[in-house]
């Protein structure tokens, strides 16, 4: 069975490459004063679907 924690990459590049730079562009005393991801959602077009019946 699998040790490793999933974490979705998106969040991952956030806090290791976002984070960092807002706290240097905004002059952050703490890295915990950056806004933080609570919840991505992506979406997606459907309009083949609409159009095919199948």
């Amino acid at each position: 069975m699998s040790t490793q924690k999933y974490s979705p990459r998106l969040a991952d590049k956030y806090t290791k490459e976002v984070v960092p730079a807002l706290v240097k562009k905004f002059a952050y005393k703490s890295v915990m004063q950056a806004p933080k991801l609570e919840k991505i959602c992506l979406n997606r077009g459907v309009n083949g679907a609409v159009a095919d019946k199948n």
